[in-house]
């Protein structure tokens, strides 16, 4: 399982804007990249808003569970996009 999850910086900490969780049943282990562009959030209104991501990976391998840490992007996004914190599905 890939989870994403779209992030905000906001005066009184972070907020989760959206999350999306996606089956990779054909993931190639040779590869070292997995995307995701299903995630993403609506405008509301034209405000400032500095965005990131974060993102993890799970699954099974020889019936045993494993989950990697959060990853949070290298760099945050300043766009004229705001949103409201809630999630959008």
């Amino acid at each position: 399982l890939l989870t994403v999850e779209l992030w905000k910086t906001g005066t009184f900490g972070n907020h989760l804007v959206n999350s999306k969780v996606t089956w990779m049943s054909q993931y190639d282990s040779t590869k070292k990249v997995l995307y995701n562009q299903e995630t993403w959030a609506a405008c509301e209104s034209g405000a400032l808003t500095v965005y990131f991501g974060k993102a993890r990976v799970s699954g099974f391998y020889r019936n045993q569970y494993f989950e990697s840490k959060w990853v949070e992007s290298e760099m945050k996004r300043e766009l004229c996009c705001g949103t409201s914190t809630k999630i959008l599905g």
